[in-house]
């Protein structure tokens, strides 16, 4: 089973946002799941 989504709307400014396509872009995946992968490590829940 798939854990459970949520959509959610925050306000990021635009030259992080920039920047965390840039870097998405070269690992070639998609920035928001990039942002996934930040916030889970950033929350100590590295996979």
């Amino acid at each position: 089973l798939k854990p459970t989504t949520r959509s959610i709307s925050i306000r990021i400014p635009e030259y992080l946002l920039g920047h965390l396509k840039e870097k998405a872009n070269a690992l070639m995946i998609p920035y928001q799941s990039l942002i996934k992968i930040y916030i889970q490590k950033g929350l100590g829940f590295d996979k």
